[in-house]
């Protein structure tokens, strides 16, 4: 038997890029995306990470949802989240288990732990959900729990992406 890695810190980046590309489409202004949601996150910005992620869904090619069911996937909107925090070398942990579930997507970098969960909403016009589901359901499987002594600061983010926009349309947080 046979345990592959990444060989280091390069390859990862090439690899990260290839999958940015394939999942989102973008060519033009993946490096000015990076570097902003890296600045964002290194410093605990939330209100411009929420423009950046909307910025980055706006900039996916409308032709890379005809012909199927891409927007139909919550695991779709995980994916390219997942690539593009990938690609700015920090720990990215995809279905973070804890002793009560799974959270979607767990990123840590810097002094910031930023546990997420994603729902895709189907509305046609879509309505504020208060409270938000997916901050709700971080906060009663206490999926940030296991991060709360690590000497960092944690945000649990609840993310919901509607499919007819193909974008996140509401994005709560909490602060631990």
């Amino acid at each position: 038997s046979f345990k592959l890695r990444i060989p280091n810190r390069e390859v990862r980046s090439a690899l990260n890029n290839q999958l940015i590309a394939h999942y989102s489409g973008i060519e033009e202004d993946r490096k000015t995306l990076r570097q902003s949601l890296f600045r964002c996150l290194n410093q605990g910005d939330l209100p411009t990470l929420e423009k950046e992620i909307i910025r980055l869904f706006s900039g996916i090619p409308w032709r890379n949802f005809t012909q199927n069911d891409l927007p139909d996937s919550e695991g779709y909107y995980a994916s390219v989240i997942y690539a593009f925090f990938a690609s700015l070398n920090a720990t990215v942990i995809p279905e973070d288990i804890s002793n009560k579930g799974q959270t979607d997507l767990t990123v840590i970098l810097g002094n910031y732990i930023y546990v997420m969960e994603l729902k895709r909403d189907q509305q046609e016009d879509y309505q504020l959900q208060t409270p938000n589901p997916a901050l709700v359901q971080i906060q009663q499987r206490d999926y940030a729990k296991k991060y709360l002594n690590s000497g960092k600061q944690v945000f649990t983010l609840g993310l919901i992406f509607n499919t007819k926009t193909r974008n996140l349309v509401q994005m709560d947080c909490q602060t631990l």
